[in-house]
């Protein structure tokens, strides 16, 4: 009864090494099981579909015709993207690789899709707002012109009433993940608009305050001196986004949402958490 199936090798660089298999790359040696799984797949089991990823040591476009494989779509794993600069940003020495890769696996017939780790970057214990919104407003306009048709990010986690909200992905994030609902129904929205309506709605009378604490949060995310992309240190990322002058702007803020959201106990709740 499953319509789609996920086929996905492991993280870890684990694959047979026999003198046969030994020629092919670790990419090639991993699509060209996929690609026969699917087809010999189809015969028994006609009008499915598949998916699977390029990813970690099968990243590289292979050496395998993936074209006539119709029912299978490829999501090309964004190690190398920065989450700090925009793909229109060229001098940044990370985003670069990513827009070639993507160009890369376009020349082999194959439309990828995008798996994104916009959230990933931040984690552990230290629960850190990601602000990017304005990056994955890019995104998803520059997938559109790239013709790319899927997309998704990890964003593991389920919302727990007996946790504190600042300790869950979920609420730290929350207006990142509004705006990937919004943008992907329609990515020309302005993530400003999307902003003045998400504060609007989650901190009432102090959303005046709060959407000008969300947009200091995003200036200081762009700012130079950190770098953003998956393998970078969450830790030391936070340490130079959140510095003294900036909290000295934030805190009046607090103050004055605080104040205003004094009898309105929803808003209330919701900017002390974000405090």
């Amino acid at each position: 009864g499953i319509e789609n199936l996920a086929l996905s090798a492991r993280d870890t660089p684990v694959y047979c090494k026999c003198p046969e298999c030994s020629k092919y790359d670790s990419s090639t040696l991993f699509f060209n099981f996929v690609k026969k799984l699917v087809l010999e797949s189809n015969k028994k089991h006609p009008g499915r579909k598949y998916s699977t990823i390029a990813y970690s040591f099968y990243l590289k476009p292979p050496k395998t015709d993936l074209k006539s494989v119709k029912n299978l779509t490829v999501f090309y794993c964004m190690y190398n993207r920065c989450f700090k600069h925009l793909f229109a940003d060229q001098t940044c020495n990370v985003n670069p690789r990513a827009t070639k890769a993507i160009k890369d696996w376009k020349a082999t017939g194959v439309q990828p899709g995008l798996y994104g780790y916009h959230f990933d970057i931040f984690g552990g214990k230290k629960m850190v707002f990601t602000p990017v919104a304005s990056i994955l407003a890019e995104e998803l306009r520059w997938m559109r012109a790239q013709g790319v048709k899927n997309w998704y990010t990890e964003f593991y986690s389920v919302l727990n009433p007996q946790k504190k909200l600042s300790a869950q992905k979920c609420f730290v994030n929350r207006f990142p993940a509004y705006v990937i609902t919004k943008l992907t129904w329609d990515p020309d929205r302005k993530t400003e608009d999307l902003l003045n309506d998400f504060c609007r709605y989650s901190f009432g009378p102090a959303a005046k305050e709060m959407e000008q604490y969300y947009k200091l949060i995003e200036q200081a995310w762009m700012k130079d001196g950190h770098v953003s992309y998956y393998f970078s240190n969450p830790a030391s990322m936070a340490d130079k986004v959140i510095s003294d002058a900036l909290i000295k702007k934030v805190d009046p803020l607090f103050k004055s949402a605080l104040e205003k959201a004094k009898k309105n106990p929803r808003a209330l709740k919701i900017v002390t958490a974000d405090y």
